[in-house]
């Protein structure tokens, strides 16, 4: 069997040499100034670029704002107008209802009109006959009274309008 043999590797001492320190020195300056001036640079950009989003951010919002205060006054504006046609609505069915109910009420009314007034011409009558002697022997003549007969309303405009 062979055998097998390691060759070694010589390790060389590196001795300390003050010029090449000295050159890895501004090597590496001149590379960390390179590296500042980039992040200046890019920091610079960035903040122009943040100036821009910002910008447009703003712009946005402002249309966008402008957009919604557009939008919540055509939503006003039509229900305002479903409320007035709504409104028109409620008082005309409002009248019909009133108007109803006076009709009603007259045709429950008139016949107890009647009745009184038969009853105020009676107990004028019987106040006549009862009292027109006493007050003929006191020297005072009584005025004559007529029967009160059921005057007719006349409609107003305003009201035959209420009632259309």
């Amino acid at each position: 069997m062979a055998t097998r043999t390691r060759s070694k590797r010589a390790t060389s001492r590196q001795e300390f040499n003050p010029r090449a320190l000295l050159l890895a020195g501004v090597g590496a300056v001149s590379l960390g100034r390179k590296q500042a001036l980039r992040s200046i640079e890019d920091a610079g950009d960035n903040a122009v670029s943040l100036r821009k989003q910002l910008d447009a951010k703003v712009k946005s919002f402002g249309t966008r704002a402008r957009k919604l205060t557009k939008q919540a006054e055509g939503d006003f504006q039509k229900l305002r107008r479903q409320a007035e046609r709504d409104l028109v609505q409620l008082r005309k069915q409002a009248s019909a209802k009133v108007a109803e109910l006076r009709k009603q009420a007259s045709a429950r009314v008139a016949p107890l009109q009647l009745k009184l007034d038969e009853v105020v011409v009676e107990v004028a009558n019987q106040a006549q006959s009862r009292l027109g002697p006493v007050l003929a022997k006191l020297g005072v003549t009584p005025a004559k009274r007529q029967a009160r007969k059921p005057v007719a309303k006349r409609r107003t405009a305003k009201a035959a309008r209420r009632a259309a």
